[in-house]
């Protein structure tokens, strides 16, 4: 057992405090952690039992730091997973962690896809908002839910809209064609979903 002997305010961190342990520094953590198990100069604690609060310490600082970072904009599971490891975390606490966030859904993967998918379909065919949100960690079987919503109805009246954007007011030619249609794909459509489109607006439609 071990006495401690000074429990400081950090300076560069007034939510944390640092525990001295017989003299020396033993370590730091969050001060709701040594409040709520009321620690206190005098007190006798094992090294065990310091390392367990060490690690409850870890766990409210990764939320907190988590929920600091959602307050301010939605991220997926796996960006904030990449965050904490970033931060210095542990796997298991980190999954500790968003099983937590979980279950106050802070994070919501579904949900996340969902409005992003909202936001880009005005201008972003099906493959790239696919790669985008892959790329953001989420899963092909909520890809596949939330992709299948946007309708080919919603995605021809896109291709129509931005096609004919683009086309406003230039000389329609073959040059202006491959254009669009290098347009069109870059923003994640099919060929096969926007050549009639391209040639209906060209008046090139089969008879």
């Amino acid at each position: 057992m071990s006495k401690i002997t000074d429990i400081t305010t950090q300076k560069n961190n007034k939510s944390r405090v640092s525990i001295f342990l017989d003299g020396e520094f033993a370590c730091g953590m969050e001060a709701i952690v040594a409040l709520e198990n009321r620690l206190k100069v005098g007190m006798q604690i094992s090294l065990e039992e310091l390392q367990e609060l060490s690690r409850q310490s870890d766990l409210e600082s990764a939320f907190t730091k988590a929920v600091k970072l959602l307050s301010r904009m939605l991220k997926t599971q796996h960006e904030l997973k990449t965050y904490l490891v970033n931060k210095g975390y542990s796997l298991d606490l980190i999954d500790i962690v968003i099983d937590k966030l979980k279950s106050y859904n802070y994070i919501n993967d579904t949900e996340y896809a969902t409005a992003y998918i909202n936001e880009k379909k005005q201008k972003n065919g099906k493959k790239k908002m696919y790669f985008e949100l892959k790329r953001k960690g989420i899963s092909d079987s909520v890809l596949e839910k939330v992709l299948n919503k946007v309708t080919k109805e919603q995605e021809q009246q896109t291709i129509k809209r931005l096609a004919e954007k683009y086309i406003n007011g230039k000389t329609l030619d073959v040059k202006l064609k491959k254009n669009l249609a290098n347009y069109l794909y870059s923003r994640g459509f099919d060929w096969d979903d926007y050549i009639d489109i391209i040639n209906h607006l060209f008046g090139e439609e089969d008879d």
